[in-house]
């Protein structure tokens, strides 16, 4: 059975000890991030949790629902097989997942709910930020300071731009022109060997680049092709030994849970717009 590695995103057998993507070991990660739910008992506590409503969320746990627009799992008792579905736009149901492994079809439903979760929190900064630029636009246009509105728009644009031209590409390692990379989380690190700087953590060869460093090609369409590579023969738990990382797993961990949501006043029960969703893939 595969797995997910918490860190880099990666499926992976789950017999083995550490991610061959990442290097994180893998019973560290389920340690460390935990809390995850196993059963659609711990899953419906964990939206209550987390004030998720099905009505608002359109993520139905427990319940075969029919309708459009709706993520789901629920046990068929006929046969006592667990099913992860999605009810697209049309009408038309895509099955995710159809087999006894509970644990499996939790993590699949949860991980969706994951994701989602991260693109309500856009949906939402983004609806922040035009509503901001449209009081400021409507302030500069009665002081008619046209250019001060351009000007500020495409600063505005930029900045959308950078933060999150990067920020959606999945953690883990990289290569382009026989150069290595990994990305943790948004923030980008370069391999060299050679690098030699003591303000940086050297041992294992790694350190921090800006985003304009970064191959344009990882941004592309094809940017899975340059992810997870094995044109090298290199120790890929070595970016996961530096202080680097360590680092990067501290500010996972403090955004876990119990702080699921402090980074920003979106809230779940209120902010939710599953129009925003996308209903029309198959997941």
């Amino acid at each position: 059975m595969k797995v997910k590695c918490e860190y880099c995103r990666a499926y992976v057998d789950d017999d083995l000890e550490k991610c061959p993507y990442c290097g994180a070991t893998l019973n560290a990660v389920e340690r460390t991030v935990g809390k995850e739910p196993e059963t659609i008992e711990e899953l419906k506590e964990w939206c209550d949790k987390h004030n998720l409503k099905s009505e608002k969320t359109r993520f139905f746990i427990g319940e075969d629902y029919k309708k459009p627009k709706a993520f789901g799992i629920y046990k068929d008792e006929a046969t006592g097989e667990y099913v992860v579905y999605k009810n697209k736009a049309d009408g038309t149901r895509a099955i995710r997942y159809q087999g006894r492994d509970q644990g499996y079809a939790v993590h699949e439903l949860y991980a969706r709910l994951q994701d989602e979760i991260t693109n309500q929190k856009n949906i939402y900064a983004e609806k922040k930020i035009q509503n901001a630029d449209k009081i400021s636009k409507a302030r500069r246009k009665r002081k008619d300071k046209i250019w001060n509105t351009l000007w500020i728009g495409g600063f505005i644009a930029l900045c959308l731009f950078l933060g999150f031209t990067f920020s959606d590409k999945k953690s883990g390692y990289y290569s382009y022109n026989n150069n290595l990379y990994y990305n943790a989380g948004g923030d980008w690190y370069y391999y060299d060997s050679d690098y030699d700087d003591e303000s940086y953590d050297t041992d294992y060869g790694w350190y921090p680049i800006d985003d304009y460093n970064v191959p344009s090609e990882f941004t592309s369409e094809s940017w899975e092709d340059y992810q997870n590579t094995d044109d090298f023969e290199f120790d890929y738990s070595s970016f996961s030994k530096t202080d680097f990382y360590d680092d990067w797993q501290e500010s996972k961990s403090s955004d876990d849970d119990d702080d699921w949501s402090s980074d920003s006043d979106w809230d779940s029960g209120s902010d939710w717009d599953s129009g925003g969703t996308d209903w029309d893939s198959d997941w």
